[in-house]
Parts: C-alpha cells; structure tokens; sequence
C-alpha cells in the first residue's frame, strides 16, 4: 500500500555539491545560515554582508510569518489505522 505519493522521487531529491558552512547572519545565536565552504573569501564576505543587511527577511518563528496559511506549512502524515505499531531500535 503506497501511503506517500512522494516515494516515487526520493531518489530525484538534490543535494549540495560541496560542503556546506554554518555562518552567523543575525544577533541571536539560532540566526545562522548555510553557505557553500569553497566559495572564495571575497564572494563569501560578499553574500554573508549581504545577508546580514536583509537579516529582517527571514522568518526565525512562526509569529514572523503571520499572514501565511496554516495549510501551507502543515504537515499530514498518511497512516494506515490497521497497522501494527513497531518499535525501532
């Protein structure tokens, strides 16, 4: 039974070519962001001041994104009612 319709693109999922690198964009500690970690040192300082200048942009909590529909960011999960719950290890 097929209860994710998304299974058939798990494999098409992409990922970062290279390492990624946390930097700090904002004043309090959990307002980081990933940057690529062979970007050259000029083309990172660039980004990062850039970032850092539209900090007020991202939404670090639910409360910075008032007007977005709830059915948006819900997530629903498909559950079979007769399965037999399993413990993993």
């Amino acid at each position: 039974m097929d209860l994710d319709p998304r299974e058939d693109f798990q494999e098409e999922r992409v990922s970062p070519d290279d390492k990624l690198k946390e930097v700090q964009i904002g004043d309090q500690p959990h307002q980081t962001t990933n940057l690529g970690a062979n970007l050259e040192p000029s083309e990172e300082e660039r980004v990062v001041e850039l970032l850092k200048r539209n900090v007020d942009l991202f939404a670090w909590h639910p409360k910075d994104m008032p007007r977005i529909n709830e059915s948006i960011i819900t997530h629903k999960l498909s559950l079979c009612p007769n399965a037999k719950p399993v413990s993993q290890r």
